[in-house]
């Protein structure tokens, strides 16, 4: 038996658990106020996934709590360690209310002038957030340990409370279905490279035919290439043909479409990217933070490198929590503190989205980009890379191959000049990894797509850009049947022998039967948005007879535009293209859409809101 002074040794001071939990809740309850009064995938969610989200963050404080005070009980037998130990719950505690107090302030100072550590890189800005949060922390720290000392006098109450919390985190589990590959006999993985660039008009590219060759490499190399002459996007905003060409579903079937949208929990795995990890993929997303990203729409477990960031401990959570919005939220609120501390600290900028577009700050610029494209190929055997530039996106450009643009300065948004010299550019980026390919001998070992996220100035009716450069030149020419960008995942799959899985919608374009003569593409597009701290989001207020996307029908010759405002123009046209899969009347394309339409919504739960 043990004696009564060993006994007295080992007695809790509850105390302790308190102190943690209550500045825990505190960043708790502050991230899911400010998530639910704002828009975000917390706020579109049901009550119950609200409810759930809470439960179980409640039951990480409560786990998080609860260890320390049995690490300080045991260490307090060591006289070495007591003098140490016994501070720790205090410095916790302290130190999450001094990462609260930044939340609040950044949130704050940004929402009402524009200011904070996510827009500015002033040391005088970071040394007055630091100053300022220190203070604030001193002076509720101690409200927060007069609480925990009140709660102390429930004793060993304090132990069921906390194991009471806990239960719902150990209990939980992942509802999701894991999707698998189904080889053929002779499957054989090979790297993926998906090299792309913003709002790149197909005519405008010399490889398209268009007047000035501004794809000279391309144009050199059309021969090993299939080049798609009718391909159009799944979405006319960035984020949803990003996730599009990743999942090989419509947007219309999954609900997004633009921020804040993320793919719902019975989607979040159901990606390419996630079935390549399965078979020994090494998974790089190189896009653009909030836009394009895999933690902002909810690509569980899709890539170890996201958007210059390691996805280890989100990964993590996704394996823990399951790929609902509580993993969302949690991850979320977590990434967003450390950021903030990290840019307050002076380790590293808080990656601004709009800066990450505009080019400017300690951004992923195209550089960085490519310059991780060209590591990711020297250091793993077996990647799929997943590259998004943005020199091309607009409305101002730097072009460095100033051929269209020599000698002139840009005077208006999207001058034809200084854009047709932007895609230059992206076509010697292309350039620099094909030799790089061919340099390290794994060119005929690699499938290369050539593409872009929509027509400039997000218009979906634009072709874009598909080019597809299998091993050995495997499938070579012009493809004038309709194409899209759903298509590209199970065209994937389909060039190393493996199945497409079912809940895969598009098709594989190396099979001829792909290509009916009147394939329809819808492409939604998000009717009205609105620039917050966390960059453009779609806006919260509008009219009652407007959905928060409309959607873009094209087929053969024609487009048919549903749910879209009347500012945005007709509601149907002929499309600008030479050379269409076919041609029909306004009348059959109203209704071959129309019908193509109801069904999709249907199928999707009308998730995207269109209303017509």
């Amino acid at each position: 038996m043990l004696s009564q002074k060993t006994r007295l040794s080992y007695s809790l001071n509850y105390e302790e658990f308190w102190l943690v939990f209550v500045s825990s809740s505190l960043f708790i309850i502050y991230c899911l106020v400010f998530e639910l009064t704002k828009l975000s995938p917390l706020a579109s969610s049901s009550i119950g996934d609200i409810l759930y989200s809470g439960i179980i963050s409640f039951g990480i404080a409560s786990f998080a709590s609860l260890a320390v005070l049995v690490l300080t009980t045991i260490a307090s037998t060591e006289k070495k360690l007591l003098g140490v130990i016994q501070w720790l719950p205090k410095a916790m505690s302290f130190a999450i209310v001094f990462v609260s107090s930044m939340v609040v302030i950044e949130n704050f100072s940004y929402n009402m002038f524009g200011i904070g550590l996510k827009s500015g890189e002033e040391v005088w800005l970071k040394v007055l957030t630091v100053v300022l949060c220190s203070f604030i922390a001193i002076a509720v720290f101690p409200m927060v340990s007069s609480l925990a000392s009140r709660a102390a006098h429930l004793g060993v109450v304090t132990l069921v409370i906390a194991v009471g919390l806990i239960v719902p985190l150990v209990a939980h589990q992942a509802s999701n279905v894991d999707p698998a590959l189904s080889p053929s006999k002779d499957a054989t993985p090979i790297n993926v490279l998906v090299l792309s660039s913003d709002g790149i008009n197909a005519s405008q590219m010399g490889v398209y035919g268009y007047r000035s060759d501004t794809t000279p490499f391309l144009t050199k190399h059309r021969s090993e290439f299939s080049v798609y002459q009718n391909a159009y996007t799944n979405n006319g905003n960035t984020t949803g043909s990003i996730v599009a060409l990743l999942n090989g579903i419509s947007p219309v079937t999954t609900g997004v479409v633009y921020p804040p949208d993320v793919l719902p929990e019975e989607y979040a795995r159901k990606t390419l990217p996630y079935l390549l990890g399965k078979v020994g993929f090494y998974r790089v997303n190189l896009a653009v933070p909030h836009f394009a990203d895999a933690e902002d729409q909810n690509l569980s477990n899709a890539f170890e490198e996201n958007n210059g960031s390691n996805q280890l401990f989100v990964n993590l959570v996704n394996s823990v929590l399951g790929d609902g919005v509580q993993s969302w939220f949690i991850s979320h609120s977590l990434d967003n503190a450390i950021q903030l501390l990290k840019d307050a600290f002076f380790v590293e900028e808080y990656q601004n989205p709009m800066a990450q577009i505009e080019g400017r700050g300690d951004t992923l610029t195209d550089e960085k980009r490519l310059q991780s494209v060209l590591d990711t190929i020297a250091t793993r055997k077996l990647f799929f890379i997943n590259t998004h530039f943005m020199n091309t996106h607009g409305p101002m450009f730097s072009p460095k191959h100033r051929v269209a643009s020599a000698g002139k300065t840009q005077e208006i948004p999207f001058q034809a000049e200084f854009y047709d010299d932007a895609i230059r550019d992206f076509d010697s980026t292309i350039e620099r990894i094909y030799l790089e390919l061919t340099d390290r001998n794994i060119l005929e070992h690699t499938i290369v797509i050539v593409t872009s996220d929509h027509g400039q100035q997000y218009n979906p009716r634009r072709r874009v850009p598909l080019l597809i450069r299998f091993p050995n030149k495997k499938h070579v020419g012009d493809e004038f049947g309709t194409a899209e960008r759903i298509d590209i995942a199970p065209t994937i799959l389909a060039s190393m022998g493996y199945q497409k899985p079912i809940w895969m919608e598009g098709a594989d374009l190396t099979d001829p039967t792909t290509f009916n003569a009147r394939k329809i593409v819808l492409a939604p597009s998000v009717s009205q948005s609105e620039h917050t701290e966390d960059g453009w989001v779609r806006a919260n207020s509008l009219p009652d007879s407007v959905g928060r996307n409309y959607v873009t029908g094209l087929v053969c010759n024609r487009y048919v535009v549903f749910g879209a405002q009347k500012s945005l123009g007709a509601r149907m046209g002929i499309l600008k293209n030479p050379r269409p899969a076919c041609t029909i009347s306004e009348q059959e394309a109203d209704e071959l859409v129309s019908a193509a339409l109801r069904r999709a919504l249907a199928r999707g739960k009308n998730r995207i809101d269109v209303r017509w």
